[in-house]
């Protein structure tokens, strides 16, 4: 289950997501879609790639940029509560680049400015997943006070990307932001952690399985490819190979 944030927070939060198990030990896959997020486990949760790797009720994981799936074992009894951000939410949580994080987990409380210990200890005193959002919005609305708006740059190529579904020719996107294609990748390194033809690689390949998964709108393998940006099915082979 989707849910929105509060308004004052929809430049940081895309979306909050409930995972509740759907069947007892069925894992979950988590494919990249270049927005880097933060976990929160409702009772004790064994994550393999961790360490140590039992996550307690209440601690926020997060997790970077991501360029490939992952996958997790089933969620808790209890479930779990994902703060899917914004591409560029880590910079403006931690102050840090974003790069830092690509492809790697770790607990937001190891980072000085971003100290959970008060809201963890509020969450293990939750009755349900429900609860839990408002104390996560309130923390982070405390952690982003004072923080600088989102880069001009950043906000523009996100927009321009989004609006086409990442097959917007990179040459395209320099020369409608007039910016050198360095300088761009250099603000994409430090907000974003994935370089603007990474992100766009992977708008297109998340509107192709968008495309695939509609139930309301069946269309062929083919089809999607093309709608997608992709020459024919051998390109979008290639893509998901690269």
């Amino acid at each position: 289950m989707q849910i929105a944030p509060v308004e004052q927070l929809k430049d940081l939060i895309k979306h909050f997501i409930i995972y509740e198990p759907q069947k007892l030990g069925q894992p979950l896959r988590f494919f990249t879609d270049g927005n880097p997020g933060l976990v929160i486990p409702l009772e004790n949760y064994r994550l393999p790639f961790l360490f140590p790797p039992v996550a307690a009720r209440g601690e926020v994981l997060a997790y970077g940029p991501m360029d490939r799936f992952i996958d997790i074992p089933a969620p808790p009894l209890s479930g779990l509560v994902a703060v899917v951000l914004q591409p560029y939410g880590l910079e403006t949580l931690t102050g840090l680049p974003s790069s830092l994080f690509r492809n790697k987990t770790f607990w937001l409380n190891e980072i000085p400015r971003c100290d959970t210990s008060q809201v963890s200890r509020d969450i293990r005193h939750m009755r349900s997943s429900m609860e839990v959002i408002p104390l996560i919005e309130s923390y982070l609305l405390k952690i982003i006070s004072g923080r600088e708006p989102i880069n001009p740059i950043i906000r523009e190529s996100l927009n321009l990307m989004q609006s086409q579904q990442g097959a917007i020719p990179i040459g395209e996107l320099l020369e409608t932001l007039a910016i050198s294609e360095r300088n761009l990748e250099r603000k994409f390194d430090q907000f974003i952690g994935l370089s603007p033809k990474k992100l766009a690689g992977i708008l297109r390949i998340n509107y192709y399985l968008k495309l695939i998964r509609d139930k309301n709108s069946p269309t062929t393998p083919l089809v999607a490819a093309i709608a997608a940006g992709y020459y024919d099915q051998a390109h979008l082979n290639n893509h998901f190979k690269s």
